[in-house]
């Protein structure tokens, strides 16, 4: 079983049949959200990752403040990640990485994304619309490999 975006996983049929899930119109298994639970469960103690991140806002060029449309070519400091804190579920231990001096999170996401990879499921407040987004975003901007 592989863990896909979104909290999806690629079965083998066997797996699927012994959760009794049946194929949909596009050959697919969908799992409620009960199966999901059922199945990590049932694996040797899953790694359960719990996280928040906290972000800059951009700085940009303008002349005016309000409504406005702001360029690219505005853009005087791109937004990045400021800190990640994350515990293991079970854990008391909470871990964290913060931006270095030069206000990059090109390290910090290399040492965060070691222990995120390796999480069979993540849980935190917002993380599809929010955290997940800006992970993957980062992560792509600097080349680094998210398992997602």
């Amino acid at each position: 079983m592989e863990k896909n975006k979104r909290r999806r996983y690629r079965l083998s049929d066997e797996t699927a049949e012994r959760l009794g899930l049946d194929k949909n119109k596009s050959g697919r298994y969908r799992l409620t959200k009960a199966q999901e639970i059922e199945f990590i469960e049932g694996r040797n103690n899953p790694r359960i990752m719990i996280y928040d991140i906290e972000t800059s806002r951009a700085v940009v060029k303008t002349w005016w403040t309000g409504k406005q449309y702001v360029g690219s070519n505005q853009i005087i400091r791109e937004p990045a990640i400021i800190t990640i804190a994350w515990k293991w579920f079970g854990t008391d231990e909470v871990e964290y990485v913060h931006w270095d001096k030069n206000h990059s999170d090109k390290t910090l996401l290399n040492k965060f994304l070691r222990e995120y990879n390796r999480a069979d499921l993540i849980i935190g407040q917002n993380n599809d619309k929010f955290d997940n987004r800006w992970v993957n975003a980062r992560a792509l901007k600097h080349g680094l490999k998210v398992n997602t």
